[in-house]
């Protein structure tokens, strides 16, 4: 058989990946509430400010070269700091930066970050960010992108439904943070009910989402991270319908707040290819 030439190899090598990976992973995602159980295609990612312990904030992977995340996790940060930035993909240990080393399969420096123009430091409105990294994911059984929902403004599309949250924040307001994988079931709020129960503390928007379990929340350095669900009962395919956004201190008395992904899928969109 004739050997192809070198790079027309590597491009259909290229494509091969792309058409294999490009499509929405199956998961045997199993709901925990302490620790996560290690699994295969892990989408979510630790964001580092250096290569020092500990995770900041969490992404997800959208795409070989796109992370998403909150706005809030970069919004603060100069050129300088984002050039610093390092992502750690296929991660259940973060490791504690002395005895514990992490596990993560893969690590990406951050080349670009882009937020939403119209975030809202007050209110958490359009809490999105996307952030370049370089070189390209390689994905792999430990490592793939997640499932985006379809463009929509609807605000209680999800009410009722179950989704996991996860992260390697702190446990609790004043306590440390999680050196392993943490993931939790939480159930979708109405937004009308969401708004009651904050009150005065804060303004709920229709571009955002309110979740609550049993006692579990999202906490410090769990910004930006995925809250996934199953949208049909017969489906294997988890999709990130959420980006953790803000809670109240951590203390599970309220429901936390995400930026549901589907009321931003155009701007998603418009971002994934600059």
């Amino acid at each position: 058989m004739a050997r192809l030439p070198q790079h027309l190899a590597v491009f259909l090598l290229a494509v091969v990946h792309l058409l294999l990976f490009s499509i929405c992973p199956v998961s045997s995602f199993i709901y925990r509430t302490k620790d996560a159980v290690v699994m295969e295609g892990l989408t979510i990612v630790g964001l580092k400010r250096t290569t020092s312990y500990p995770v900041f904030c969490g992404g997800s992977i959208i795409s070989p070269s796109k992370i998403l995340t909150a706005a809030s996790c970069v919004e603060r940060a100069s050129l300088d700091e984002i050039a610093k930035m390092t992502v750690r993909l296929g991660m259940n240990t973060q490791g504690d930066g002395k005895t514990i080393q992490h596990d993560a399969q893969m690590t990406r420096a951050v080349t670009r970050a882009v937020y939403h123009i119209d975030y809202n430091r007050k209110t958490q409105q359009n809490d999105i960010a996307i952030l370049t990294v370089d070189p390209p994911i390689i994905y792999s059984s430990a490592i793939s992108p997640v499932c985006l929902p379809a463009a929509s403004s609807a605000a209680d599309q999800y009410t009722g439904k179950n989704a996991a949250i996860m992260g390697w924040g702190r446990v609790n307001a004043g306590g440390g943070l999680s050196s392993d994988l943490l993931q939790a079931k939480v159930k979708i709020m109405a937004n009308a009910r969401c708004k009651n129960v904050w009150t005065d503390a804060a303004d709920i928007f229709t571009q955002q989402l309110c979740a609550s379990g049993d006692g579990v929340d999202i906490c410090k350095n769990d910004m930006g991270g995925p809250m996934i669900a199953q949208l049909t009962p017969a489906s294997n395919v988890w999709t990130q319908i959420g980006i953790s956004s803000f809670s109240d201190d951590c203390l599970a008395d309220k429901p936390a707040v995400f930026a549901s992904v589907a009321f931003f899928r155009n701007w998603i969109n418009t971002n994934l290819n600059s």
